[in-house]
């Protein structure tokens, strides 16, 4: 490269700028006449004529959202749920592993899930996907330190 000739990966940040070149920075991007003018009028909230909409959209939403009391057959799973997790003869006989309980008795137990639940739907004829699956942990390893 000849001494007179500049490398243009060394700009000089001060004589390259637009400024230096008859440019203002503001010239760049188009906005050094109206950058402090907004582009269009403040926005208006767009409300409904209809002063019914609110409440039919409300409830619209608690629809979508309402609590159902729970079938006869949800409740006693639950329930079955809960004294497996609280029992402590579930609690020690069945330490590490998953149980299925059905009518407050365990119908199925092993470590593995899928089996258990096999097990367990063919003894009581319902579908696996019917049927709780309860891990039983032993309560002291699930203590913090």
């Amino acid at each position: 490269m000849a001494p007179n000739q500049r490398n243009p990966h060394d700009a000089d940040i001060v004589t390259d700028a637009p400024s230096s070149r008859g440019l203002s920075p503001l010239d760049i991007n188009g906005t050094a006449e109206n950058h402090d003018l907004p582009k269009e009028g403040p926005m208006q909230p767009k409300l409904p004529k209809d002063g019914n909409y609110l409440e039919q959209r409300k409830q619209a939403l608690r629809a979508q959202f309402a609590v159902r009391p729970l079938r006869p057959e949800e409740f006693q799973r639950q329930e079955d749920v809960r004294w497996a997790r609280q029992d402590l003869e579930v609690l020690a006989r069945h330490c590490g592993e998953f149980v299925v309980p059905y009518r407050r008795q365990i119908v199925a137990h092993g470590a593995d899930a899928t089996a258990v639940l096999a097990e367990a739907a063919q003894i009581t004829g319902r579908a696996p996907e019917d049927l709780p699956l309860v891990s039983v942990i032993d309560p002291l390893l699930d203590m913090p330190r």
